[in-house]
């Protein structure tokens, strides 16, 4: 990677605002899918959900890979405020990567801790695990 990429990719406005278009693809899914926001919720079905219900290997990806990006934007605001104290500023000079990355580490830490919470039963043994 060139040092002018580099540069802009940890300066914090860059990291703030790459951050959050990483993290807008899960948390559009998550909210058309919660609050069934009705044309685009039918799209998304029609598009990764087979007529029995089941997930499309496409769409699997497409969570997967929405997913993902969450730690990849956590990671470039953290790289953000980390040159921003090693250049001799206080953690909160950039307050808004602070508290996006906060959020977002939040947003993983839920969604491992439910995931786990939901497979726990089929880690040991249940019967008619789903």
């Amino acid at each position: 990677m060139s040092s002018d990429m580099n540069h802009y990719i940890t300066q914090p406005r860059t990291a703030a605002f790459l951050g959050v278009l990483l993290a807008l693809p899960f948390t559009l899914i998550f909210l058309i899918a919660v609050y069934d926001i009705d044309p685009m919720n039918v799209w998304l079905r029609s598009l990764f959900a087979t007529d029995s219900g089941r997930m499309r290997l496409a769409g699997l990806f497409f969570i997967l890979g929405s997913i993902l990006l969450l730690p990849v934007a956590v990671v470039l605001n953290v790289v953000a405020v980390r040159k921003s104290v090693s250049a001799g500023n206080g953690v909160m000079a950039y307050p808004i990567n602070v508290a996006l990355a906060l959020g977002l580490l939040a947003n993983i830490v839920a969604l491992v801790s439910s995931f786990v919470i939901d497979q726990y039963p089929c880690w040991q043994g249940v019967a008619n695990c789903d």
